[in-house]
């Protein structure tokens, strides 16, 4: 059996297209669009990194709106929800 394996770099970055990395929060991108150990009841921080999400963000709602150049929008809205019988949270959005 006789198999290839092609493969290439690129120059300049890792990504193409990383100006579409938008944050849910101002808050995550306060600190750079990564949070890993931040916890409040924030519910946009819980969104990005599911290990954050505790029982105070039951019924928090975050809205994001953001307005960049040239007339592109982007809009976020997510809620926490805690299930108290499955000792369980949730983020949608």
């Amino acid at each position: 059996m006789l198999t290839f394996h092609a493969s290439s770099q690129t120059l300049g970055g890792n990504s193409v297209f990383s100006f579409m990395k938008l944050s849910h929060t101002p808050r995550l991108t306060a600190m750079g669009g990564a949070n890993i150990s931040s916890t409040s009841k924030d519910v946009g921080l819980g969104f990005n990194n599911p290990a954050l999400l505790n029982a105070s963000m039951h019924t928090q709602l975050n809205a994001s709106f953001n307005f960049l150049y040239a007339g592109i929008h982007g809009y976020h809205l997510s809620i926490g929800y805690h299930h108290a019988k499955l000792k369980t949270d949730f983020a949608w959005g």
